[in-house]
Formats: C-alpha cells, structure tokens, sequence
C-alpha cells in the first residue's frame, strides 16, 4: 500500500501537469471559468456587502447604547442572544440575516455554475467518463449539503466574533482566548477537504468514507498542493509590494492554472486509489 501510495503522489502529479498543458484548450476554459467566477460574485455581492456594512454598524450602536444605559458590564451583561433578540436591535439583526442569506444564496447558485463546469472539465482532464448532465445534476446536490454546512459553520463563527468584539469594548483589558479561531480553522480545513474528495466522487456518503478512511493516501498529495499555493501566494505577495498589476499577472499565469491542475490531480489520485481497492470504488 505504501508503494502504490508513493507511486501515485510522484508520478501523478507530473502527469496531471503535463496533460493540463497538452490540452491548453480545457485549461484555458477552466482558468476563465475560474476568473469568471471570482469576478461576477465580486460585482453581485459588493453591494450586499455594503449593506452588511450599514448594519452592522447600526447592530452595534443599539448593542453598544442599550449596554451603557443599564451598566451592564462584561461581568453581569445578558447574553449576545439576548441582546441581538432585543426589541430595538431584532428587526436590524433580521435583515442582517437576510442578506447573509441572500449572499450564501448568490455564492452557491454562482458557485455550482461556475465551479460545477469547471469541474467537470477537469474530471476530463484526469480522464473520467461521466456525463455532462450526471455531473452537474451530483454537483450541485453535494454542493446544497456543504452549503449547508457552511452556514453553520459561518453562524457559529459570526456569534463568536461578535461575542469578542462586544466584550473587549467595554472590557478593554479583556484576553480572548484565540482557541475557537484556532478550532474553527481545523473544522474548515476538515469541510474543505471533505467536500473536494465528495466533488471526485459526486456523491457524499462516499467523498466521507474516502477522506476519513484513505487521509494517509491523501495527506501527501494535499500537501504538495498547499505548499505549492503557498509559493504562489508568497510571490503574488511580494510582487504586489512592487507592482500591484504585477501581482495580478501572476496571479493569472499561476494560481488559475495551479486551481485546474490540483484539481485533475485529486481526480487521478482518488481513481488510482480506487483502482487499487485502497478507497471505494470512484
């Protein structure tokens, strides 16, 4: 099993490089669908965003007068729920809701036509034979249970950072513990890592027992990909100091085309595995 494993993480990433620049044509595709992606979500959720913006600078201002007309201090205040429920702070905090919900919605739909095309080229590249409709019909439908998910997640991140927030207002020697950023990063980086290997199988049950059952078949090849990105985020980085459209050039030369290879090599990293009864059958 090593060897196999060693086998498929040396020689598979060099031929998922290779048959990405000998079909130019599908990686081009895949790096415009990818910039397409990032663009039109930018131009859709700016305004959202900016409304996210006004409430939240309402939301606190009720939060933050509502706290000093009571005394309340870190020691005896009510609880965030409590206040974000308040008579004052409620219908404010309701559209908030709302326009998460409304950008969660736009990313996802944006997301599963976007992505799911983009990934469907990239099972071709890595050659798998599914059909258009099948992939994309497995796609989006894995795509509603990580969305799902991911709002949870955001939720739970969004109450602890607003409980912070709040505390060191008005407890400026307040210091917060930084084990739940520490925690929800690792959770993150599980959900990730999941929802990639059920994107290859196009089907959840089976994306959950691959990652949970092969990670140390897995754990060489995300590590290449995320050193490799850490490299391209360094030098994206360090050109944007001198020459911002620099950076951007490089970010167009290297990182898209880096998002469709790592993509094709996931495809033939969990074929190979699967083929060598490792993994469940992909």
């Amino acid at each position: 099993m090593i060897d196999i494993s060693k086998k498929i993480f040396l020689q598979d990433a060099i031929i998922s490089f290779k048959t990405c620049i000998q079909q130019a044509y599908k990686l081009l595709t895949c790096m415009i669908l990818d910039l397409l992606f990032f663009v039109v979500y930018g131009l859709l959720s700016a305004p959202i965003f900016n409304k996210l913006s006004d409430h939240v600078i309402v939301l606190g201002a009720f939060i933050s007068d509502a706290m000093k007309k009571t005394g309340r201090t870190y020691v005896n205040n009510k609880s965030i729920v409590d206040m974000l429920s308040g008579q004052q702070v409620w219908p404010y905090f309701f559209k908030f809701l709302i326009l998460l919900l409304l950008l969660g919605m736009t990313a996802y739909l944006l997301y599963c036509l976007f992505q799911g095309i983009a990934w469907k080229l990239s099972s071709e590249l890595a050659g798998y034979k599914i059909s258009w409709k099948e992939y994309l019909k497995s796609f989006t439908k894995v795509n509603s249970f990580w969305f799902a998910i991911f709002v949870i997640y955001y939720f739970g991140s969004l109450f602890v950072s607003i409980r912070k927030t709040i505390i060191l207002k008005f407890n400026p020697t307040y210091a917060p513990s930084y084990i739940w950023e520490v925690i929800f990063a690792m959770v993150l980086f599980i959900f990730i890592y999941l929802m990639i290997l059920s994107y290859v199988s196009g089907r959840i049950k089976i994306g959950l027992k691959a990652g949970i059952k092969g990670w140390k078949e897995f754990a060489p090849p995300i590590i290449l990909i995320i050193f490799v990105f850490l490299i391209i985020n360094e030098i994206m980085l360090r050109t944007g100091l001198i020459n911002i459209q620099l950076a951007y050039l490089f970010g167009l030369t290297l990182f898209l085309p880096a998002l469709t290879i790592a993509k094709v090599y996931i495809f033939r990293v969990a074929s190979k595995l699967a083929e060598n009864g490792i993994l469940p059958q992909y």
